[in-house]
């Protein structure tokens, strides 16, 4: 194996670390928008979506998500980066549009606006960070490649 692959191989090993860390950050401004239960869930819902909407579970599932979708990323095989990066994509468009199942959609964007008088910066701060990290996201599924492998093929 090249030096090269090797060095690719070790920074790719990283990714995972760094989607958790993503994902620990999102978890935090989710978490504030709660607002000690006078905010909105709907940040948390949409950071961590689909896994989001399992019961119990789903508030602190960011981390562990975003972990997941890098581990994906890292592989570079990209009908898998695709495939997670859509269904997570298409739960965000689903909950946005339909609720998240604990509140309804009226109850969700009532919240979402009251925090959004309450505190806009710490609301909007963590969708913006959470849309850049998508975006990237989005465009390591869209190219990044097995180690060695230069072609358009995945």
């Amino acid at each position: 194996m090249t030096d090269e692959k090797e060095l690719v191989m070790k920074r790719r090993a990283r990714w995972p670390w760094y989607g958790a860390a993503f994902g620990s950050l999102l978890f935090v401004f989710g978490l504030g928008s709660l607002g000690a239960g006078h905010g909105t869930g709907l940040p948390l819902t949409v950071f961590a979506a689909p896994v989001s909407a399992v019961p119990g579970i789903g508030f602190f599932a960011a981390p562990f998500w975003w972990a997941a979708v890098a581990w994906v990323l890292k592989r570079g095989q990209w009908w898998s980066s695709f495939a997670v990066m859509s269904i997570h994509t298409t739960a965000v468009g689903l909950i946005l549009r339909y609720g998240d199942g604990r509140e309804t959609v009226a109850d969700q964007w009532h919240y979402f606006h009251q925090f959004e008088r309450f505190d806009p910066k710490w609301l909007w701060g963590g969708i913006g960070i959470y849309l850049v990290g998508g975006l990237t996201a989005w465009l390591l599924a869209l190219t990044v490649r097995p180690v060695g492998q230069t072609s358009s093929a995945g």
